[in-house]
């Protein structure tokens, strides 16, 4: 059985993203309680470990042949605790603000993971203050819901070894010089990578139409002008994109550049409930709401000009994958890229908010017609063509096309992405050892990011968590903008 997998043509994007230094990674963490009464430290080792071998994305790297330059997925040989979990302890998690320590932030994004290596996959933990657990991983292989499916699978692992008897791993708190996984040994049990559902919808999409219908001249003026971020584009109206973002000049994109000032905005459960069944009885989706108020909070900024906004979308749900193939598993969706990136369009936010005049502004109400059209708009562009924009990808230079991108000014600017409510399909929270009691997203913005970023993951006890990432060097300029934002989410019940 051959291990081996050759990068799709989506996935040579990501490999291209990140060697040019583009981005870095993203991370998703999760705050645990441990009912058990046992070390938490050995269940979460042995738990890793039996999770490793289960899914070929955790021990795996991606290699480039030296001869015909192939890109390929490749089995790590080895893989040992001291390189893949750092044990770290702070005094406070979150400082004053309620912001992530600088310090663990940083570490993370601007973290890169090699390519090329044999005794490390593409994801790492840090283990903060014991429970808090963030899985920190390369695009390549993983998108944001991979992220939050990795505690899921490794809440699922931890429950169903905390009822054996040998549940703890035998092994010293202060050792950490542990194989994890050992390729030679595990060979039997190994895996090929599941294959990517990118190339199956090029075949059924692209292929016969594009190669064979559109004449080469056609192609060739099409690879030097396409623009990999305009896919599934549309404005409020449903019409063709028209690309009229705001644009601060003041700032231009630096490959490498992967730090940024991070404000994170809780929804308490009570609020959030309330929030949601707003959304259900206008028949909106809770992405929509947010995409909405963030206009609201970038309208001084922005002056009356016309928002560009990215929404990317998971795409699991939407795709029927027994249609696929007799070996479904070819196709797994726990771990890999399963997103389509829309790129819309937004008019001004007509409901103004000052900072200075909270009283009044108490008794306004969001304009549920204006997030209606948000909501049509995303749903249409959602369910455009699946995979047909994306396919245009295998006829470009990804590397030259890229490459434009850079030290040039932002393309859109605001940035969402929402993971949506978090919640085990096995484990039952109130007969469970181990449960998850609150989660957060963030990742790096990179050239082609936005520099209002907003990432979103909501749990059934912590709520909702928003981190709004912003660029360092135009603080000031969104100073009022990151308060209009927080003050309005956090007042959200007043207005809906």
């Amino acid at each position: 059985m051959r291990l081996e997998r050759e990068l799709s043509y989506y996935e040579k994007f990501f490999y291209e993203r990140r060697i040019n230094d583009f981005y870095s990674n993203f991370f998703v963490s999760a705050t645990y309680c441990n009912k058990t009464g046992k070390d938490f430290k050995k269940l979460l080792i042995h738990a890793v470990k039996n999770l490793i071998l289960k899914y070929p994305a955790l021990y795996t790297n991606v290699h480039q042949d030296s001869d015909n330059l192939d890109i390929y997925f490749k089995p790590v040989d080895s893989i040992n605790l001291k390189n893949l979990i750092d044990f770290e302890n702070y005094e406070n998690l979150l400082d004053s603000d309620k912001n992530l320590n600088e310090s663990i932030v940083y570490d993370i994004v601007k973290f890169k993971f090699d390519y090329g290596q044999a005794n490390l996959p593409l994801w790492k933990l840090k283990i903060i203050n014991d429970y808090t657990v963030i899985f920190y991983c390369d695009h390549l292989l993983f998108d944001g819901t991979s992220g939050s499916n990795f505690h899921m699978k490794l809440l699922e692992e931890l429950n169903l070894i905390s009822f054996q008897a040998d549940a703890e791993y035998d092994v010293d708190n202060n050792d950490f010089d542990i194989v994890l996984f050992n390729s030679r040994i595990e060979k039997n049990y190994l895996k090929p990578i599941p294959k990517s559902i990118y190339d199956h919808f090029y075949l059924e999409n692209s292929e016969s139409v594009y190669t064979r219908l559109v004449p080469a001249w056609l192609q060739e003026i099409f690879q030097k002008s396409f623009e990999y971020f305009s896919i599934g584009s549309t404005n409020i109206n449903g019409q063709d994109f028209i690309k009229a973002p705001f644009i601060d000049p003041k700032y231009l994109t630096k490959p490498g550049d992967f730090e940024y000032d991070i404000k994170i905005i809780n929804i308490p459960v009570k609020v959030l409930k309330l929030v949601l069944k707003s959304t259900r009885e206008k028949n909106v989706s809770l992405t929509s709401l947010i995409i909405y108020i963030s206009l609201l909070a970038l309208a001084p900024l922005t002056n009356e000009k016309t928002i560009t906004a990215k929404i990317p979308v998971d795409l699991r749900e939407r795709l029927d994958l027994s249609d696929l193939s007799d070996e479904i598993n070819e196709f797994d969706d726990t771990f890999g890229l399963f997103i389509k990136l829309l790129q819309l369009t937004f008019p001004p936010a007509k409901l103004k908010f000052k900072l200075n005049n909270i009283s009044n502004e108490r008794n306004a109400k969001f304009n549920w017609n204006e997030i209606k059209k948000i909501n049509s708009s995303l749903s249409q562009s959602a369910s455009q063509d699946h995979f047909k924009t994306i396919t245009k990808f295998k006829h470009v230079d990804i590397k030259e096309n890229m490459l434009q991108f850079a030290n040039k000014p932002f393309i859109s600017t605001l940035q969402i992405s929402n993971l949506g409510l978090i919640k085990s399909k096995t484990i039952d929270e109130n007969n469970s050892n181990v449960i998850i009691t609150d989660m957060l997203f963030s990742q790096s913005n990179g050239v082609l990011g936005s520099p209002f970023f907003l990432n979103i993951i909501s749990t059934a006890i912590g709520g909702m968590n928003i981190v709004l990432s912003t660029i360092p060097d135009l603080k000031s300029e969104y100073a009022e903008s990151v308060e209009l934002l927080e003050k309005i989410i956090l007042e959200i019940e007043h207005y809906l």
